[in-house]
């Protein structure tokens, strides 16, 4: 019996191992939060020092004291929902994503717009264990000063092509 249990014990690692799986990789920074945002609302004013503040704060309609802040608040606020996507994700197993894809167009500004994409993460953002990649959008408008940044999630199963999985938006 002593002969057979190393045998034994092999066969059975082997059927237990799990595929290997890929981590979740991002390139975003961190917020910093050394200055806070200042906001308000009906008189009633607050300090925002992390994601969850400013984030909380932007659902319930505090605006900052300069309108020009107010911008940067939400472009702030987005990042935060990126951050919160990525830390919910999880290593994908499979991934049929090649060097050529492209966010579908859906996804970019129509008319009057400009953008640049950047791939900011990828992981497993929907729990299927497929490869899903997070964009980040930037968009200006051709004439004026309107600017946005948007984050994409999106999504690439069999020889489907890329697929919109959701826009994270406040």
């Amino acid at each position: 019996m002593s002969r057979l249990f190393p045998i034994v014990f092999l066969l059975l690692c082997a059927c237990a191992r799990d595929q290997a799986t890929t981590p979740v990789w991002s390139s975003l920074e961190p917020e910093d939060f050394s200055t806070p945002f200042e906001v308000q609302r009906s008189g009633e004013k607050r300090e925002l020092k992390d994601c969850t503040t400013l984030v909380k704060a932007v659902r319930e309609k505090f605006e900052t004291e300069n309108p020009a802040d107010y911008a940067v608040f939400l472009a702030t606020a987005e990042r935060c929902l990126a951050h919160e996507a990525v830390a919910a994700a999880h290593p994908y197993t499979r991934s049929n994503w090649t060097p050529t894809d492209q966010l579908p167009a859906a996804a970019l500004p129509g008319a009057g717009w400009e953008s640049r994409t950047k791939l900011v993460a990828k992981g497993d953002f929907d729990g299927d264990s497929w490869e899903d990649r997070l964009y980040q959008v930037e968009q200006w408008a051709t004439r004026g000063t309107n600017r946005q940044v948007r984050f994409v999630l999106c999504t690439k199963k069999d020889a489907a092509p890329v697929a919109i999985l959701k826009q994270l938006a406040l």
